[in-house]
């Protein structure tokens, strides 16, 4: 049975018509396993706590739980994080774990190592707008 926050067949809402964790649009999605209220609460817990700081700039957070039964290795839960910012394609970050907390603990802190690259790269982008570096790595205006 599959466990989601948005009644099936509805279009994505901008609005994000998940979980709010902390001002955070935040929604999850386990299509191959019921997930309890504990993992679901320490999943919207830890990655408001990584993402906060850049909660302005996120539209939504969409995460997504998979059991891969046939891997070989033993490492079969995943933990894929989506983060949608305006106007820029989806950063996208997925762990497999064999602990489910564990998966969602390093793809927490990886999409928080994301996040800030990309809205220090936006920030940078803003700054040198109109500016030119010619040859002798003066600034021109």
């Amino acid at each position: 049975m599959a466990s989601s926050n948005k009644a099936a067949g509805a279009p994505p809402a901008r609005s994000g018509n998940g979980e709010q964790a902390l001002g955070l649009a935040v929604e999850i999605r386990s299509p191959d396993f019921d997930l309890t209220s504990v993992l679901r609460s320490y999943a919207l817990e830890h990655l408001a706590a990584k993402l906060l700081k850049h909660a302005r700039r996120i539209q939504s957070v969409i995460v997504r739980f998979e059991d891969r039964k046939r891997a070989r290795d033993g490492l079969d839960m995943v933990c894929r994080v989506e983060v949608l910012i305006p106007g820029q394609p989806p950063l996208v970050v997925e762990e497999i774990e064999p602990d489910l907390r564990a998966a969602i603990d390093l793809a927490a802190d990886r999409m928080e190592e994301v996040v800030q690259r990309d809205v220090e790269r936006l920030r940078d982008e803003r700054r040198n707008r109109g500016r030119k570096i010619v040859r002798n790595r003066k600034l021109l205006h």
